[in-house]
């Protein structure tokens, strides 16, 4: 185990904006599509998948909202000056 600590600390150092921006799009998306599941009977697809075709409707449309996050993400903090990878 400290191994894993001591690579995912280097990781983090040396690509932090990288690794915390993916790591909030991917983490938002899946709230998104959670929530839009519990609250929408007929978006159930996409927050409690069922058959393997639901699962991977659920799954696309979690790495395509991620993705569109992502580059949000990256275009608010360039029009903000702030540092973007």
């Amino acid at each position: 185990m400290p191994a894993v600590a001591v690579v995912g600390g280097v990781a983090l150092e040396r690509w932090r904006d990288r690794l915390i921006g993916w790591a909030t799009a991917i983490g938002g998306s899946a709230l998104v599509l959670a929530g839009l599941g519990r609250t929408d009977s007929g978006a159930r697809v996409v927050g409690d998948p069922g058959d393997y075709g639901e699962q991977a409707i659920s799954v696309a449309a979690w790495v395509l909202l991620a993705v569109l996050a992502r580059v949000v993400q990256r275009r608010v903090a360039g029009s903000r000056g702030g540092r973007s990878s």
